[in-house]
């Protein structure tokens, strides 16, 4: 390949990375922020519900097809659709948003019109507003997932979405597992490794929930 070759290579990666970056800035700016917090806890929400089905058929296999009396499961069958549908309707927001977003930076470039990097980049700030646009927006956002992160937690329980901020999956899984199965021992081991603040809240929310 030869060096103009591989200089238009990099020029052409290195501006891709600049249209991606503001896309992303925008979508985050424009709700993502929102629909990022609520993808994640009912993204694992729906992994609990999964966890959870995988728990009953190993107590069927031994026989033990009831629960106790008052012992429900972490996330029941009806709720896991329920947040499987959640997931497949905000993916689709997150997508409408993103390809928006997209369009903008390029009809920005397009009637710009660049010649060299330095105008490339410029021209993208400029799609991206001025700076108290992008302050307003961005401080409206992060209410926005602040106040989703609370609808969404009211509503798959304190417990579960304690559990979506587990970022080991494989930690979380053993935790949901644990809880299923009563292994208080287990429980107790993966618990000990969470953040102080973390476990404060999942004293309480577990003192709650076995009200």
């Amino acid at each position: 390949m030869s060096t103009f070759s591989l200089a238009s290579l990099e020029r052409g990666v290195h501006r891709r990375q600049l249209v991606d970056a503001a896309v992303e800035r925008l979508y985050l700016r424009r709700g993502g922020l929102s629909l990022d917090v609520q993808l994640r806890m009912y993204d694992a929400a729906v992994a609990t519900a999964t966890l959870c089905r995988e728990a009953e058929l190993e107590r069927a296999k031994k026989g033990e097809f009831t629960r106790a009396k008052g012992e429900r499961p972490l996330v029941s069958v009806s709720e896991g659709r329920l947040y499987s549908g959640r997931v497949l309707a905000l993916d689709a927001r997150k997508q409408e948003i993103m390809a928006d977003a997209r369009a903008q930076i390029m009809h920005a470039l397009e009637l710009a019109n660049p010649q060299t990097d330095e105008q490339y980049a410029q021209a993208i700030e400029a799609a991206l507003g001025d700076a108290a646009t992008i302050e307003r927006e961005e401080s409206q956002s992060r209410e926005e997932a602040v106040q989703a992160q609370a609808v969404v937690e009211a509503e798959i329980g304190p417990v579960v979405a304690l559990l979506s901020k587990i970022e080991n999956t494989e930690e979380r899984r053993d935790l949901t597992l644990a809880l299923e199965k009563r292994d208080e021992a287990a429980i107790a081991a993966i618990v000990s490794r969470q953040q102080p603040r973390w476990q404060r809240r999942w004293a309480e929310a577990r003192g709650t929930a076995q009200q």
